[in-house]
């Protein structure tokens, strides 16, 4: 009963708790308040542009998603353009999906990484790409092998401290100038750990708020290990920048706005039961500085 009445609270009433407590700071406070290592900035997508990116890149956009503006197209059109992709670049998708842009994109060399990799998966991607089941704190891949590394909608689901590893393994694998984008980065007033399960486990920070929401879309479910953290500036700065040296990393910051309007949009059908921290949307790019000193 209470399982069905969860589900139903999902689908009508989300995140009836996380959009009460969990939201991100806002634009005028965060680029006044970000560490010194950070630029902010902010990236402006034609709707045109979209639409014809999309229909290259994601073609079966209209099945999957059905309206252009959709945050997951919004999202790959920004790892994609930030990422400045080339053709001899090795490009590796953490805890990625069939969904995006890994299949069509012109690169020498795709990377799948995962805990876990379904057979469907393979089956959808083909076999021009490499899968690497691992943690993502814990890659098999060589120092300085890769140029350019994409992660979507997964950062907020590294549990313990997989986030800290993973940033970690960044720093290791990227060739000097290669780039790593996260998408989206949330960050909010507090330090919050969520779930949507009715667990105490999931949370691993002393310091950090637990939020348990049934109706939580944030989390992402089964699929996601009900689990999603949002950095508060302090604890960004503990567990993300202070492994980033400005002498050889440059951070970047970036609010995403499409056709001059904050994006995604929270008025259109395909973004209502998004929850709230995700507007504005805010995508996390770092730089490591060519052996020079320049990227």
């Amino acid at each position: 009963m209470e399982i069905g009445l969860f589900q139903y609270m999902s689908k009508y009433f989300p995140n009836l708790i996380i959009n009460h407590f969990v939201n991100a700071i806002p634009h005028g406070i965060l680029s006044t308040q970000l560490s010194p290592k950070c630029r902010y900035k902010k990236i402006d997508i034609g709707l045109s542009d979209l639409k014809s990116w999309c229909n290259r890149y994601v073609p079966d956009w209209k099945t999957s998603f059905g309206d252009i503006r959709h945050k997951k197209l919004i999202e790959f059109f920004c790892s994609y353009n930030l990422l400045k992709l080339h053709p001899t670049d090795a490009l590796m998708d953490v805890a990625g999906g069939t969904q995006g842009y890994l299949k069509t994109v012109e690169v020498a060399r795709r990377i799948l990484q995962d805990r876990a990799i379904q057979n469907c998966t393979i089956t959808a991607l083909g076999t021009d790409v490499d899968y690497i089941e691992s943690d993502a704190g814990d890659i098999p891949l060589p120092n300085n092998s890769i140029e350019k590394i994409s992660c979507h909608h997964s950062f907020e689901h590294l549990q313990n401290d997989a986030d800290v590893r993973f940033i970690c393994e960044v720093k290791r694998i990227l060739k000097p100038g290669g780039m790593c984008c996260i998408v989206p980065l949330f960050l909010t007033k507090h330090f919050f750990e969520i779930t949507d399960e009715l667990t105490l486990s999931r949370k691993y920070s002393d310091i950090s708020f637990r939020i348990i929401d049934p109706t939580a879309t944030l989390p992402g479910g089964r699929f996601s290990g009900n689990y999603a953290r949002t950095y508060s500036l302090e604890a960004f700065n503990s567990r993300i920048l202070d492994h980033l040296e400005s002498i050889q990393w440059d951070i970047d910051i970036f609010e995403v706005l499409l056709d001059g309007r904050s994006a995604p949009y929270p008025d259109i059908p395909c973004n209502q039961n998004v929850a709230s921290v995700n507007f504005p949307y805010r995508c996390f790019l770092i730089t490591k500085k060519a052996i020079n000193g320049t990227a």
